[in-house]
């Protein structure tokens, strides 16, 4: 697996890029699980990046992914100090991931929610509200419509909005729009901070934070005006 862009590499599986540096949302992931007596769960680990710095803060790590070369390249960078501390999974999130209720202190969900449908969103976060104990948080980051390769679509996605759609950011074929990426599912699913922060109340969670950011490692090629992905934190 080849550097693709600074602080990135391209996935096995054609799921976008997985980063191979902390961003804002990911080091404040692993500087919380560092005072997390109950294991935190990273799924869509990646190369397992957040998962391995979360390791050498002291955490026990859950590390789940779709793309068993993935975790195989974890297992490998993982220092055999912190192997015991680690459990692998390869699973697909939410419908094959299992975990007991109130056994998590935090759970990362970095560049995934945006692969899934309004329904699948909802079952995971439901998920996650589950298996956090209380006070337990969850860390999200996700791509938004305010993406160079994405500006075609912007216009319909602040139009369904304005028509109050219920997933306004679901598009189940980026080719409709004239879009085809290489390194990404013709099906995304993008957000804004108002259209997220909704949902997490919805199922229960008090959220700390929500707003975009700008990820120095971003691929400069795709970014466009600072509002390329946002993150939220939230807590049970």
């Amino acid at each position: 697996m080849s550097e693709a862009y600074e602080g990135f590499q391209q996935t096995h599986n054609n799921m976008g890029l997985t980063a191979v540096r902390l961003d804002r949302l990911t080091a404040s992931f692993v500087d919380y699980a560092a005072s997390c007596q109950a294991p935190v769960f990273d799924i869509g680990t990646g190369v397992g990046t957040a998962a391995i710095a979360a390791l050498e803060k002291g955490a026990t790590v859950i590390a789940s992914d779709i793309c068993a070369d993935h975790l195989a390249l974890l297992r490998q960078q993982v220092p055999p100090q912190y192997s015991d501390q680690l459990t692998l999974r390869l699973e697909k999130f939410p419908t094959e991931t299992q975990q007991p209720a109130a056994s998590l202190d935090a759970i990362l969900l970095a560049r995934v929610i945006h692969f899934l449908t309004g329904p699948q969103i909802l079952v995971g976060l439901k998920q996650a509200y589950t298996w956090l104990r209380p006070g337990g948080k969850l860390f999200l980051s996700i791509s938004t419509p305010y993406q160079n390769a994405f500006q075609p679509l912007i216009p319909s996605f602040e139009q369904r909005i304005k028509q109050g759609e219920a997933w306004p950011g679901y598009f189940p074929d980026l080719r409709d729009y004239g879009i085809h990426i290489e390194t990404l599912p013709i099906q995304m699913h993008l957000f804004t901070p108002p259209l997220i922060t909704p949902l997490l109340t919805q199922v229960g969670f008090q959220v700390d934070n929500s707003d975009y950011y700008q990820d120095v490692y971003f691929p400069v090629p795709a970014r466009l005006d600072g509002r390329e992905t946002l993150f939220a934190i939230a807590t049970k």
